[in-house]
């Protein structure tokens, strides 16, 4: 009903509930007291009644200060465990488990969608306990005043929770829609600002924000199917349970006293407790919707946590000399012809591999399934810890030293300078102030080779077995270039260097050349045989 109750917050749960508890005891004190009123020797007690009423208000305040501090921090555990929870599975899961789905749900949940378990565990949960208790403690002193009456006001409060039972279960599906509505709106946002710059090239950002705007009205639909739930739920508990519960208790206290079986003071006491029986349990209708909501969000991590982490494809190799050991490998894109059959590849600590072949053939694809953002149809990859350089590594509007420290945030500067010879940043490294220097956002201060070669200081930083390095030398002239390809046999004495490359140059000074444009037609492949 309320989902698995983490060991860190149990205990503030179970001071939350049982000063929750305490509340309604002194509130049923508070009833007794003014009950009083109506006996024939209130007269000689008003003074001791009226001072009994103060002090009780008094401590029941302080509880209520307790009652809500110890919800706050019974949610504040949660959140934080589940928050550390999510980050830490976030951190394991494979590139090809995240969907456009699951980034967006990924970032509601770790935002606004945790934040949910404010109200739930801070509010609902202890109400769900102390609704659950409350009301039968109320019970239990009315029937010691009268036991005829207190079992009829007993066998009333199974009726909210029925309620309740029955609007979760078409709260599920107005639920289900809306969850699915924001993580698609959450990940439209989330393409806009990645690919801001082209849709604003291709003025095709009007567009685009008009299937946001869409996207954001139907949410919007969604979210007031949700609020009228709510509402049915308040109505629900007003009309048939709170004031059913009181005219139920009236009457039997009126009729009891009428047959002399009860004094007026009793009576009295019965239809002013009868407020005790109602009141935490509608405070659970009017807090379903945090409920409904907080027991959604509470199943989708749960749900996350779930994902199998265990990849069949993606092993470590036994031999640390080797940093990847492909065997069988075979993939083909849906509906299209395989491009890899059955392949075999290795490649050893301490070399430079270059990847070459036409545009198509399968050389990015290789490197996806590699990393894991594809899943092989057939074969096992074997690898060490893998690094990834893009075409054109991103620089971030920071300084130099923070630029390669994105690899290594511990290095000192001593090794980030160490980096910057190792790629050729000779020039760099004469100036004074060197690693105060700023780049630019993109590097639009320093060139495209420079730029390429930050990104390889990055790789040198990095503690990476394997390195896998896209068109290290795309676009840069043959100065450059040759000061990067320099580079990367540096970066070979620390790891093994897959490349993806058609740079004659590069393929000449390869420690070994690796055509795949041949792997889509052929059964078996062994690593001597793609040697060129």
């Amino acid at each position: 009903m309320i989902g698995r109750i983490l060991q860190t917050a149990k205990p503030w749960l179970l001071g939350s509930v049982s000063s929750g508890v305490l509340v309604i005891l002194g509130l049923v004190g508070q009833y007794w007291l003014v009950s009083r009123v109506f006996s024939d020797s209130f007269e000689h007690i008003a003074i001791q009644v009226l001072l009994a009423c103060v002090m009780l208000l008094a401590v029941r305040f302080g509880v209520v200060i307790i009652h809500r501090y110890l919800g706050a921090k019974t949610a504040q555990q949660v959140k934080q465990s589940l928050r550390t929870q999510l980050l830490d599975k976030l951190a394991v899961l494979k590139p090809a488990q995240m969907t456009p789905e699951l980034r967006g749900k990924l970032n509601y949940l770790l935002g606004e969608g945790v934040e949910v378990l404010d109200l739930y565990w801070g509010l609902f949960v202890p109400q769900f306990f102390i609704g659950l208790l409350g009301p039968l403690l109320v019970c239990v002193f009315i029937a010691l005043i009268d036991p005829f009456s207190g079992l009829i006001l007993l066998l009333m409060i199974p009726v909210i929770p029925a309620i309740l039972m029955l609007v979760f279960k078409r709260f599920a599906s107005v639920s289900a829609t809306y969850k699915h509505n924001l993580a698609r709106l959450t990940e439209l946002f989330t393409q806009s600002l990645h690919g801001l710059p082209v849709l604003k090239l291709y003025q095709y950002s009007k567009s685009w924000g008009e299937e946001i705007e869409q996207h954001g009205e139907t949410l919007r639909r969604s979210t007031m199917s949700l609020l009228k739930t709510n509402q049915l739920v308040i109505l629900l508990v007003d009309l048939l349970f709170s004031l059913g519960t009181i005219v139920a208790a009236s009457l039997l206290a009126i009729t009891r006293y009428q047959a002399g079986i009860l004094d007026a003071a009793s009576a009295a006491f019965i239809i002013l407790a009868s407020v005790e029986l109602i009141r935490p349990l509608s405070l659970m209708g009017a807090f379903f919707f945090a409920g409904a909501l907080g027991r959604e969000v509470q199943a989708d991590v749960q749900q996350i946590l779930s994902l199998d982490e265990n990849e069949t494809h993606h092993l470590t190799p036994q031999n640390h000399h080797i940093a990847l050991d492909i065997h069988g490998l075979t993939f083909g894109y849906p509906q299209q012809e395989k491009l890899f059959q059955r392949v075999d590849l290795t490649v050893y600590k301490g070399e430079l591999v270059v990847l070459q072949g036409p545009s198509g053939c399968g050389k990015s694809t290789l490197f996806k399934l590699i990393r894991g953002q594809l899943v092989p149809d057939a074969g096992v990859i074997t690898h060490q810890s893998v690094g990834y350089l893009q075409q054109m590594p991103y620089v971030f509007h920071q300084t130099l030293e923070d630029n390669c420290r994105l690899a290594a945030p511990s290095a000192s500067q001593d090794e980030v300078r160490d980096a910057l010879k190792q790629s050729a940043l000779d020039e760099w490294l004469e100036q004074p102030e060197t690693l105060s220097l700023q780049p630019g956002e993109g590097g639009k201060h320093i060139s495209g080779g420079q730029a390429a070669r930050l990104g390889l200081s990055r790789a040198f930083l990095s503690d990476h077995a394997l390195m896998l390095i896209d068109e290290p030398t795309r676009q840069l002239d043959e100065e450059s270039e040759q000061k990067v390809i320099d580079a990367l046999h540096q970066l070979k004495q620390q790891a093994g260097v897959l490349v993806i490359s058609h740079s004659p140059r590069v393929i000449a000074q390869a420690d070994r050349v690796v055509d795949i444009s041949g792997w889509r037609d052929a059964t078996r492949v062994r690593s001597s045989e793609a040697w060129a």
